[in-house]
């Protein structure tokens, strides 16, 4: 009796197991269709209208560029301009990590 119940329970245990699987498995395949879809969608994008594409694609790296050199500016005053946005804690340790993960040499040439 006792193995029955306990091969019971490890048949409802494995169709458990079996239909998570299957779930994330469904789960995964519409993810992956979404970001082929996104993926056609936004070479679409590109191909229609290049140059409004490239100027975008400028913008965002000078914008980054500009933000990632503001991180490395030593501080010259108190507060800076995004640590309302991101908290001084928070603006803090991301200057932490660009000293940390850029060349010493660049570092040096910032000031830092």
């Amino acid at each position: 009796m006792a193995n029955e119940q306990r091969e019971t329970m490890l048949n409802r245990a494995w169709e458990g197991v079996e239909d998570t699987y299957q779930n994330v498995t469904d789960r995964a395949s519409q993810i992956a269709d979404k970001a082929s879809h996104m993926s056609e969608s936004a070479t679409q994008c590109v191909k229609d209208a290049p140059f409004t594409a490239s100027l975008v694609s400028f913008g965002a790296g000078v914008g980054l560029g500009l933000l990632i050199a503001q991180l490395l500016i030593p501080e010259r005053r108190p507060q800076r301009w995004y640590d309302s946005y991101l908290g001084c804690d928070r603006a803090r340790s991301i200057e932490d990590m660009a000293h940390r993960y850029l060349p010493d040499s660049f570092t040096r040439r910032m000031g830092v």
